[in-house]
């Protein structure tokens, strides 16, 4: 799927490889446009969990925050919601 591929070519699996600005927001990008075009997908929980990491790891807390309450809020029956929370938490932590 397109997200994988996107994510495939942030993180090589195994290696310590970080991605660049320019690639995050990239991938930013890429997701919410397909969250835009599907947003009942299987995999928009996923995919918004996914623009929040990016967003945290560009420093745009707001953002990565409001992505982690979307998954909890729309999305609270998948693993992802799980995954979200404790990333808010972390987030909130981390002030």
């Amino acid at each position: 799927e397109a997200e994988d591929q996107v994510l495939d070519k942030l993180y090589y699996k195994g290696a310590k490889r970080y991605p660049s600005q320019d690639e995050l927001k990239k991938a930013v990008d890429v997701l919410r446009k397909l969250i835009a075009e599907n947003p009942k997908s299987a995999d928009a929980s996923k995919q918004k969990f996914y623009v929040a990491q990016c967003y945290e790891k560009l420093g745009e807390k707001k953002d990565a925050k409001d992505y982690y309450l979307q998954v909890t809020k729309n999305h609270s029956k998948t693993p992802w919601a799980e995954k979200a929370q404790k990333a808010l938490m972390q987030l909130s932590a981390a002030k």
